[in-house]
């Protein structure tokens, strides 16, 4: 099915409302699938333009099913660019709720990883703590699987020293087990 993401913007076509505007998000309420091939194309240049009101309403609206819509292989990319423009906390806090639950189920999804390989790349250590705490929960998993050791990989390297220390730590614990693994076997080496 269609997840909707529901996005308040000033009609830029010459149609205006009676009131005067204030750009992006005064007057159309319009629905835009992030699960398209273009919608989700609208969806990252306006997440990119909303303000911080428009941008919790929007949050509000698709954190339900925002672990649903980062498994599809267009709704990946919105989430992707809805992580790298939220910087309020706030926002930030309602992304880390959606998906902290998912972080395995995330992982070891061909679109869900590249969301959990964003959130590495642009969240504090801080804030992307539940991934490592998932991640060290349930490291063989993850390690023996083909995008989980990718994952697993992108953790050392966006660590801070804690962070890498206790994931190290976990990973020599289950030495002998990862290295007779196809996969498994690349998280040791690296």
């Amino acid at each position: 099915y269609d997840v909707l993401c529901f996005f308040f913007f000033q009609a830029e076509d010459g149609i205006r409302d009676a009131q005067e505007s204030r750009g992006l998000g005064d007057v159309y309420k319009r629905q835009v699938s992030t699960q398209s091939t273009w919608g989700n194309y609208l969806c990252q240049k306006l997440v990119e333009l909303c303000s911080k009101t428009q941008t919790l309403e929007i949050l509000q609206t698709v954190s339900p099913q925002l672990v649903s819509i980062c498994k599809n292989q267009h709704g990946t990319r919105a989430v992707q660019k809805l992580i790298e423009v939220v910087t309020d906390q706030t926002l930030v806090d309602i992304i880390i709720n959606s998906l902290s639950q998912s972080v395995v189920e995330l992982v070891t999804d061909n679109n869900g990883n590249h969301v959990i390989q964003k959130c590495l790349l642009v969240l504090t250590p801080f804030n992307k703590q539940f991934i490592y705490d998932a991640i060290i929960k349930h490291c063989v998993e993850i390690a023996t699987h083909k995008h989980g050791c990718c994952v697993i990989q992108r953790c050392l390297d966006y660590a801070n020293k804690k962070q890498k220390e206790d994931l190290t730590n976990v990973i020599v614990e289950n030495t002998l087990e990862l290295v007779q693994d196809q996969y498994g076997n690349y998280v040791t080496q690296y």
